[in-house]
């Protein structure tokens, strides 16, 4: 990852910098998780619920989120369109595309940006909605249900701070507590995920 960026350019590859994120991430959610399992103690018998499937799904999609956001990060995307919820004045960027179908995956500005904003608000609208159901839900465990709050308020602040990020222009202070979130959501949501598989 380091040589990537003393060739051709002084900064990170992004699609490194996003799979040296992500593989340091799954990291965390093996911790997490097995830490949990250390504390807890192994169930005799899994609880069998649709919260299973679902809870996996939302964690999937936070670190697919946390790994757009490295993207956006390795491409400095967050220095450009700094108006929200536009993107100067458009839903899409005008320099959407890049080279070809990989130079706008990674490599353009505008499209990285615009990704990591559409995840983020699927994100927060499936958060609200575990939320909900977490609420109507008596299968689901006390102490799940509380986790589905507290990944909901977590989810709001980190979506929050995301854009109070942008608009701001990234300073490094507000880059960096935004990057800590999202290691903070993950563990979260990793407990959560954790929790509804239990009795």
């Amino acid at each position: 990852m380091v040589s990537s960026g003393l060739a051709e350019r002084v900064s990170v590859a992004p699609e490194r910098l996003m799979t040296h994120l992500g593989l340091a991430l799954a990291l965390l959610v093996a911790l997490v998780w097995t830490a949990l399992d250390a504390w807890a103690g192994s169930p005799r018998v899994e609880e069998r619920t649709p919260w299973r499937g679902w809870a996996l799904a939302f964690l999937g999609a936070v670190f697919f989120q946390s790994l757009l956001g490295a993207l956006v990060a390795g491409n400095d995307a967050g220095l450009v369109y700094t108006d929200w919820p536009l993107m100067n004045g458009s839903l899409v960027p005008a320099e959407y595309a890049g080279r070809n179908l990989w130079g706008t995956i990674a490599h353009s500005q505008g499209a990285v940006q615009l990704h990591h904003r559409l995840a983020a608000y699927a994100v927060f609208i499936a958060a609200i909605v575990i939320s909900v159901m977490a609420a109507r839900s008596r299968r689901m465990p006390a102490q799940a249900r509380v986790l589905a709050f507290v990944l909901t308020g977590v989810v709001t602040l980190q979506a929050a701070m995301g854009v109070w990020t942008l608009m701001a222009g990234v300073p490094v202070t507000l880059g960096v507590l935004h990057q800590a979130g999202a290691a903070v959501l993950l563990a979260v949501v990793t407990a959560f995920a954790w929790r509804v598989r239990r009795p």
